[in-house]
């Protein structure tokens, strides 16, 4: 079928079209709102500004297509084929693309938001600037991904590979990370607060500047700074700090870099975690001091300005089960 009969059948009603062969026909702009291309042969395509949401494109082959700026909100794309696509600024808001191909495509700046990529193969893709806030990650597999400034706000990334991606800047907030494996990934920047990291892999990865406030860390693995003292130590030094210079206990404060408690410069529990845990390494007071407190069986301490010395002491102290009694 040409691409002027498929236009034609389109315009007269038709909307199934499975298997059709379209290699390297030009359908810029064309609307195909809803058709049925399963299985479709779409190699090298032009489908730039291309209508095509609501589409069932199950299977289809878009290898090497130029899918730039295209409408696919909420098409099916399952086991769909787009490696080394240019799939730039293209909408697909709400698309099923579980198990999909998209090795080596260029997804920079799409808007992949509410989709559900489950199980696909993103290796070598760029997203940078993509769009991916409550996105179904769960299973994919994205290593080595540009995912640099990447909103993947609530996005859930359970059992994700990201083995050396680089996610610059991106925005992690409450994102689910359970188990991910982030080993050798850049976070640098990357704001990470309320973000799930439970059992997640982070040998090698990157945390310079990262927000890490209220991050849930239990089982993260590769997490601690190389030759950091004890946690439960560090823990119980902070605390007895806290208890015997409480004026120098100012949660406003992040403090300086010095191991001399009564040195007369005020710290927060954060600051004094740096203080006595060797420094912040180069990051942010409290990405350091997430990182030397953490503890399994223990909460990180709030480094909220309003927390109360008495929260901090008994998050310091007391495991969490036995909060929980």
């Amino acid at each position: 079928m040409t691409k002027e009969e498929l236009l034609a059948a389109y315009a007269a009603g038709r909307r199934a079209f499975p298997g059709v062969d379209l290699s390297g026909a030009n359908l810029r702009g064309a609307k195909l709102i809803g058709a049925d291309l399963r299985g479709a042969n779409l190699i090298d395509a032009d489908l730039m500004h291309a209508k095509l949401s609501g589409g069932n494109l199950r299977g289809a082959d878009l290898r090497g297509a130029k899918v730039l700026c295209a409408d696919l909100r909420g098409a099916d794309l399952q086991h769909a084929d787009l490696r080394g696509a240019k799939v730039l600024c293209a909408y697909f808001r709400g698309a099923d693309l579980r198990v999909a191909k998209l090795q080596g495509a260029d997804l920079s700046c799409a808007d992949l938001s509410d989709a559900d990529l489950s199980g696909a193969i993103l290796s070598r893709a760029k997203l940078s600037g993509a769009e991916l806030s409550n996105a179904d990650l769960r299973g994919a597999d994205l290593r080595g991904v540009d995912l640099t400034g990447v909103d993947l706000f609530d996005a859930v990334l359970t059992g994700a590979n990201l083995t050396s991606a680089n996610l610059t800047s991106a925005n992690l907030t409450g994102a689910n990370l359970i188990g991910a494996n982030l080993t050798c990934a850049d976070l640098t920047d990357a704001n990470l607060s309320e973000a799930d990291l439970c059992r997640a892999k982070l040998t090698g990865a990157t945390l310079q500047h990262a927000d890490l406030s209220s991050a849930e860390l239990t089982g993260a693995i590769g997490f601690r700074f190389p030759g950091a003292p004890d946690p439960l130590e560090l823990r119980q030094r902070v605390a007895k700090q806290i208890r015997e210079y409480p004026e120098l206990h100012d949660q406003e404060t992040w403090g300086e870099d010095t191991d001399e408690a009564t040195c007369g410069t005020p710290c927060c529990v954060a600051g004094w975690a740096c203080r006595f845990g060797g420094g912040t390494r180069g990051h942010r007071v409290s990405t350091a001091a997430t990182r030397l407190l953490h503890c399994k069986g223990y909460r990180v301490p709030s480094f909220d300005v309003d927390a109360s010395r008495e929260d901090i002491l008994r998050d310091l102290l007391v495991p969490i089960k036995e909060q929980n009694e």
